[in-house]
């Protein structure tokens, strides 16, 4: 007697989706720079345990990092222009600054958290690491700007994002408001043809870049 068949019921695969990662990702980079302005090497506005470090707020503010790192940058050999900038430009008013460096950081760490705003941020982002970058630093620079870019090329807002919500909710009204709103969130008024062009361009600076990159040590600021 020949037995019966028995089917058996296998689960069926689930498929693999990338916005949970994409998402991860987004907020991890987030985190790391509320990280950085709170208890990280360069510590700014400090935490809970401790203050604002003196050399970012206070009547020493901006002068302690940013001239440091910046005459750094100058004796390793930076861009004449950079120097320039730096000297008569950021020099003089070296605590207004240091304090809008402290901001921007802030906003960069909220923005990616809660995924509002955060293609346009990473552009932000990619210039705040530029800037890092021109002082000679090479801790900082890479593992963000690696960060930002993916941000940017993900348009990593949208994925469990106030982005996300927001283009949702206003993405049925057609009207300038909402036409503006769209275009800041997503950039999509930067066409493939362009985003070659400007990926072209990059790929030659990134050479030039770093062929000519002042290398230096980041600092520890004096606690």
């Amino acid at each position: 007697m020949v037995s019966p068949v028995r089917h058996h019921s296998y689960p069926t695969t689930q498929p693999f989706t990338v916005g949970p990662w994409i998402a991860f990702t987004r907020i991890f980079l987030g985190l790391f720079w509320l990280y950085e302005v709170t208890i990280g090497h360069n510590w700014k506005i400090g935490s809970f345990t401790f203050g604002p470090h003196p050399g970012w707020f206070g009547p020493n503010a901006g002068s302690s990092y940013l001239m440091e790192q910046g005459n750094a940058g100058i004796n390793a050999g930076t861009w004449e222009f950079f120097s320039w900038i730096l000297q008569n430009v950021m020099y003089p008013h070296a605590a207004l600054w240091g304090y809008f460096a402290v901001a921007i950081q802030v906003i960069l760490a909220l923005a990616f958290i809660f995924g509002l705003f955060a293609r346009p941020m990473a552009l932000v982002g990619l210039s705040l690491d530029l800037f890092i970058m021109m002082l000679g630093n090479s801790r900082i620079p890479p593992f963000f700007s690696l960060g930002h870019l993916f941000i940017l090329g993900t348009n990593a807002g949208m994925y469990y994002g106030i982005d996300a919500w927001l283009m949702k909710r206003y993405s049925s009204v057609k009207t300038t408001q909402t036409k503006l709103l769209t275009a800041v969130l997503t950039l999509n008024f930067v066409t493939p043809g362009i985003r070659h062009i400007i990926a072209s361009a990059c790929a030659v600076l990134a050479v030039y870049f770093l062929l000519e990159l002042a290398v230096i040590e980041t600092g520890k600021i004096k606690m």
